[in-house]
């Protein structure tokens, strides 16, 4: 998952981010065009802010490859590429009451090269997994060794409902910020 922040001028293509299967422009005003390009096929098509589409191929299911956003006004937005269908709650106008309860931060979590958790809790909700811009590289989630699991890669956040304990590995002085709604 990807957050990528743009800032677009009026009718210029930004380049391209990467590849995906699903994204959601969260945020802007006027209107907006996407090109998605595939290994062998490209789609334009209009897009809404807020809304998350599944972007990959409509008969292979595979992945886009580039993706191209184009606005007809100058403006900085944010743009959400993942892997899987996400929610996010930061859209404009958006609110969603995640629980009566509260958030609880926990101090910053320094990776070793060994494999961690983070303890199962029962009053757990959700929890927010962040990798600080400063990592050196992923995160494996639900991991105990490199390259399994689920990677969270620098600079990205991660939102899951789980309540049990949570395995992590990642390289040595990486740290990971770790907050769960209650």
């Amino acid at each position: 998952m990807r957050l990528i922040k743009l800032n677009l001028e009026s009718g210029i293509p930004a380049p391209d981010y990467g590849t995906g299967r699903y994204v959601r422009l969260m945020g802007g005003a006027g209107d907006f065009e996407i090109e998605v390009v595939y290994k062998e096929d490209t789609i334009r098509s209009g897009m809404l802010p807020g809304i998350g589409v599944d972007l990959s191929h409509p008969d292979t299911r595979e992945r886009f490859t580039e993706i191209r956003i184009k606005s007809d006004t100058a403006q900085a937005v944010e743009v959400l590429i993942t892997e899987w269908p996400t929610a996010d709650n930061r859209q404009q106008g958006g609110v969603n009451i995640l629980s009566n309860g509260g958030l609880v931060g926990h101090p910053e979590r320094e990776l070793t090269n060994a494999a961690a958790s983070i303890a199962a809790n029962a009053a757990r909700k959700k929890i927010y997994l962040s990798s600080p811009d400063s990592n050196a590289g992923a995160i494996w989630i639900g991991a105990t060794a490199v390259n399994n699991g689920l990677p969270l890669e620098v600079g990205d956040v991660l939102l899951l409902d789980v309540e049990g304990k949570i395995d992590y590995i990642g390289s040595a002085g990486d740290k990971l910020h770790v907050c769960e709604v209650v």
